[in-house]
């Protein structure tokens, strides 16, 4: 058969984009929770493609998820900002923040339960 043009993208409407190798438009996805947990919005979808998702961060020990990425986060808009464990708690990983058992205490940093201890 003899070469021909290129077909060109369809003219989708707003919140399409271009699918099937610019032959048909496709919905735009409205968060990312339906690829998988833990993954946020980096970019919104536009003619071309779906939106972009990236993986949430994973808070290291010793710090906790404030807030935490996903939909109820600016509606899947914001990846996790991690803080400084808060005195009285200890962070273990994973975003996680647990009361120190007891009453008792821990330095701000802390990410063990061998770091809370009781004041005198």
């Amino acid at each position: 058969p003899a070469p021909h043009a290129p077909r060109e993208s369809p003219a989708c409407a707003a919140g399409e984009f271009a699918v099937l190798a610019n032959t048909a438009c496709g919905e735009c996805s409205a968060v990312c929770e339906a690829l998988g947990a833990l993954r946020f919005v980096a970019a919104e979808c536009n003619a071309s493609r779906d939106v972009v998702c990236e993986p949430c961060t994973v808070c290291a020990p010793g710090t906790f998820s404030q807030p935490v990425c996903g939909v109820a986060n600016n509606n899947d808009r914001a990846d996790t900002m991690c803080a400084v464990c808060t005195t009285g708690f200890f962070c273990p990983g994973g975003g996680k923040r647990v009361l120190c058992p007891g009453g008792s205490e821990s330095a701000a940093g802390s990410n063990s339960s061998a770091d809370c201890g009781y004041i005198h």
